[in-house]
């Protein structure tokens, strides 16, 4: 009973897996598509993130968080292959077992070794994959959050800056022009973002709702039975 769940444990994630790396094939052109718009976006404030520390610091937080993340995620599966594949080897002695799957037909007496090496191997290259393609949507959001944060700190500095301005009738007409062409270029930041998260992040996230489900069945899989 114990083997039959494990196995089925098994085919349930790989499957969820092989779904969503046929998604990602068949759509790439999408998903290559969110990054370099994410890139874009990113280019519209990055003179204003150069000439402010504040909010280059902003920008410089979310880049790093994101690449954190993405590392973290992946070197904690890395952790999980060390714990959980030599366990056959060093739970049940002389016996022969397998990672993942055992081989009833012949008592994984045959192709013992290749076998093993076989079910390693796909193990990790496959949750590796999964894994990615989960930072990557992670990593898209926190990099759009944190443009909002800078465009928001844009627009409160603006107010502030405008606020003195019709204090002071006696102010440079120039000022208020400048005020009024910055406040032009954050209401069109601001619409390009929101078209990006409802045009195209919103759609790649619907293409690929098991994401989550599958995420944490394979962390309560690796998680539980260690």
């Amino acid at each position: 009973m114990e083997e039959a769940t494990l196995v089925l444990i098994s085919t349930f994630n790989i499957g969820s897996i092989v779904v969503k790396m046929a998604l990602f094939v068949r759509r790439r052109r999408q998903y290559f598509a969110l990054v370099r718009r994410v890139d874009d976006l990113m280019l519209l404030q990055s003179e204003s993130c150069s000439q402010d520390p504040v909010l280059g610091h902003l920008l410089w937080r979310s880049k790093r968080t994101a690449a954190r993340l993405t590392t973290a995620m992946l070197l904690l599966m890395v952790s999980q292959y060390v714990t959980w594949y030599p366990m056959p080897l060093i739970m049940k002695g002389g016996a022969r077992r397998l990672p993942l799957a055992q081989h009833p037909w012949d008592n994984n007496s045959n192709y013992y070794e290749l076998s093993y090496a076989v079910q390693c191997m796909a193990g990790a290259w496959m949750t590796q994959i999964s894994f990615g393609i989960d930072c990557l949507f992670v990593s898209v959001m926190i990099l759009v959050a944190a443009q909002m944060k800078i465009l928001a700190s844009r627009v409160a500095r603006l107010r502030m800056r405008g606020d003195g301005f019709w204090r002071k009738r006696h102010a440079i007409k120039s000022t208020g022009d400048n005020v009024y062409r910055e406040l032009c270029l954050c209401i069109e930041t601001h619409q390009q973002l929101l078209r990006y998260v409802e045009k195209r992040l919103l759609i790649s996230m619907n293409s690929a709702k098991l994401v989550l489900v599958n995420e944490r069945s394979t962390h309560e899989e690796w998680t539980t039975l260690l």
